[in-house]
Order: C-alpha cells, then sequence, then structure tokens
C-alpha cells in the first residue's frame, strides 16, 4: 500500500478514551442520583463518553496491553474501579433507605409502598422519601463533583488498569456497609424510642382506663408522632448527611491506596 494512503491512529490515545468511557461507564452505574433508572441509559452512555474524551486530554495515557486477555483485564479492573467510588456516596444514602423502611414498618406505613427505580424493588413511601432527601443533599453540595473528579484524576496519580480488587479494598468496603447500618439505627432510633414510649403509655392507658378504645387512637398517634420527630430531625441529620459526604474523596484514596498497594512477601519460613 502506498504511503499516502498508509493510516496513521493513535492506538495509545483511542485506548485510553476507552478505558475511561468504561471506568465512567461504572461511575454513572452506582452514583447516587444518576445512576439509577430514572436517568435514562442513553444518556448516562453519552455522558460517559464526553467525560471520557475530556479525560483523555489530561495528559493520562495508557499503553496498548500485548494481548486480548490483558486488555480484557484492564476493562474489568477500570469499571470495578469506577463502580466501587459511586458505591461510596450510595452506601451512604442506602443507610437512609434503610433508616425509612424500619421507620416506616414501626409507625405502621409498612404497606404504603412505591417503586424504588436505584434497585427495582418496591419500598415503603417513607424510604422513599428519605432517599431522595439524601440525594438532593448529596447533589446541592457537588458531592457527585467529588466522585467525578476521582474518576478523571484518582488520587495518588493512579494511572489506568492499575486498580487491583484485593483483600484491602474488600475490607474497606464492609466497613462502609457496617457504617450504613450504623447510620440507620443512629437516624431511625429517635423514632423508635418516641414509639416504644408511646405504645407504653397507651398499654398503661388500657390497663387504668378500659373504656378507651385504645386500638382507634394508637394508628395515627404512631403516625403523628412519628412523622413530627421526623420532620423535627431532619435539619440534623441533613448536616450530618453533610459531613458523610464530605468524607467521599477521603474513603475514594483509601480505596485507591489499597488497590494500588504491592502485595506483602510471604513469612519466611525457617
Amino acid at each position: 500500500m502506498p504511503e499516502s494512503f498508509a493510516l496513521n491512529i493513535d492506538w495509545s490515545g483511542l485506548w485510553t478514551w476507552f478505558l475511561f468511557f468504561v471506568r465512567f461507564g461504572g461511575v454513572l452505574s452506582s452514583l447516587p442520583g444518576i445512576g439509577t433508572e430514572e436517568v435514562p441509559m442513553t444518556t448516562r452512555v453519552s455522558l460517559s463518553m464526553i467525560l471520557s474524551a475530556i479525560s483523555a486530554f489530561t495528559g493520562i495515557h495508557a499503553a496498548v496491553p500485548d494481548s486480548a486477555l490483558a486488555g480484557a483485564g484492564m476493562l474489568a479492573v477500570e469499571f470495578i474501579y469506577g463502580y466501587l467510588i459511586g458505591a461510596v456516596p450510595f452506601y451512604i444514602v442506602a443507610s437512609l433507605a434503610v433508616a425509612g423502611q424500619v421507620t416506616a414498618a414501626t409507625i405502621g406505613l409498612g404497606q404504603a409502598t412505591m417503586i424504588d427505580p436505584s434497585i427495582g424493588e418496591p419500598v415503603s413511601v417513607l424510604s422513599r422519601f428519605q432517599s431522595f432527601v439524601a440525594v438532593s443533599v448529596f447533589l446541592a453540595i457537588d458531592g457527585h463533583h467529588a466522585v467525578l473528579r476521582a474518576a478523571m484524576e484518582p488520587p495518588g496519580g493512579m494511572g489506568l488498569g492499575v486498580f487491583r480488587p484485593n483483600a484491602d479494598v474488600a475490607m474497606i468496603l464492609v466497613e462502609r456497609m457496617s457504617h450504613t447500618f450504623e447510620l440507620a439505627v443512629t437516624i431511625s432510633g429517635p423514632i423508635l424510642v418516641a414509639v416504644l414510649l408511646a405504645q407504653f403509655v397507651l398499654g398503661l392507658l388500657t390497663k387504668f382506663v378500659p373504656q378507651v378504645n385504645v386500638f382507634i387512637i394508637s394508628l395515627p398517634l404512631t403516625i403523628g408522632l412519628g412523622m413530627f420527630i421526623l420532620g423535627g430531625t431532619l435539619p440534623t441529620f441533613r448536616d450530618h448527611f453533610i459531613r458523610e459526604f464530605n468524607a467521599t474523596e477521603e474513603i475514594i484514596g483509601k480505596i485507591v491506596g489499597a488497590g494500588t498497594r504491592p502485595p506483602a512477601d510471604p513469612p519466611q519460613t525457617p
């Protein structure tokens, strides 16, 4: 073929863009408020393509793999990395959803359900409402910008295709999941205690004044008390969740450090 017809393609730049595309695809599959079925797939794919094109000009370049197996491995780890850093704030949002589910079952709204697009399962209306509040706070403080920056320029200058999921990364995720349940208990705790005290008082009322029909006043009283306490504590938990979301970059840095740390040498036997 004549040299005038030879194609001069920068395969390294194209491969770099494709790796970023897969990474942002993972981010936009788990990021709260964006990585749900409420945002059309075409919109998320288009956004991933645009962000990948911008990231490819930041100076990060990936070496073209020698084999298809090595290339598939790089694509896999990039998607895993993107999905994990998007899941960090998702765990915080999930804690509010769990708290809403527990609260709804406690005050008698457990049967009022609706579909949650993030998981595709029916959840209580109160759980859906609290999830919406958490996502609104996350987007209002630009928490999604912190995650997208970590995908574009990971902490510590981590390159493309070098992240390795290992036991340390798994331990960080387990800690975040356990922290999710701690937040859920913290949020739903005041309502659970108040409802328990209300039921105790109603039980005493039934004992000393049998003529009072407690079953008629129990449900509206419990629902009203729960909603009142929820509304009163919502500003406090808003500030608490802002602090949780602000720690997103620190947690992502721990994940990057754990995923790029070289494996420890095995102990030497005497």
